[in-house]
């Protein structure tokens, strides 16, 4: 699977484009839907998801969907467990601590895991929201913890990083 990362509106929201055999699946679309479109060109989209309902991560969703005439999903109709978007598969796990909606994605062949803002590069995302929850965070860090080591962590902004590098720096870990 390629990953394309493409960094999104204001607030600088990782986008991720995955892709097999030129079908793509679109990770947090928050803004900026030319660029995601001209990033995607002519391959097939098989589907949206938003990690979690913030502004910064499914402000273009609706939009794109339409154009695309694909889904969206999110923690409504991704539940926990194993899940499968035509040639994509992957595990689901709820991670709610900087919202109470946030869910990870974890592809298993790939080792990578988009945990939104669950996990930021050394932090984690802001806790200032009203659905923000420390102690939920706290125990979707142990979820998360679980994981092999050399799974990379692709971030709802800045770096992609790897589990082994956030247990050994991050101060929540």
């Amino acid at each position: 699977m390629k990953i394309k990362k493409v960094v999104v509106g204001e607030k600088e929201t990782n986008c991720y484009l995955l892709e097999i055999n030129r079908k793509v699946l679109i990770i947090d679309p928050g803004a900026e839907s030319d660029k995601i479109k001209k990033e995607i060109g002519s391959k097939k989209v098989r589907g949206i998801i938003i990690t979690h309902n913030h502004e910064a991560h499914n402000g273009c969703a609706l939009e794109l969907k339409d154009y695309y005439n694909t889904k969206v999903f999110d923690h409504n109709n991704l539940k926990p467990g194993y899940r499968r978007i035509k040639e994509f598969k992957f595990d689901v796990l709820r991670t709610p601590g900087h919202s109470k909606d946030s869910i990870s994605l974890y592809f298993v062949k790939d080792k990578a895991m988009f945990v939104g803002c669950t996990v930021l590069k050394g932090s984690v995302g802001s806790l200032k929201y009203e659905d923000s929850n420390r102690n939920s965070l706290y125990r979707s860090i142990i979820k998360i913890k679980k994981y092999p080591d050399n799974t990379k962590l692709y971030t709802g902004h800045g770096d992609i990083t790897k589990l082994k590098d956030e247990k050994e720096e991050n101060p929540y870990f």
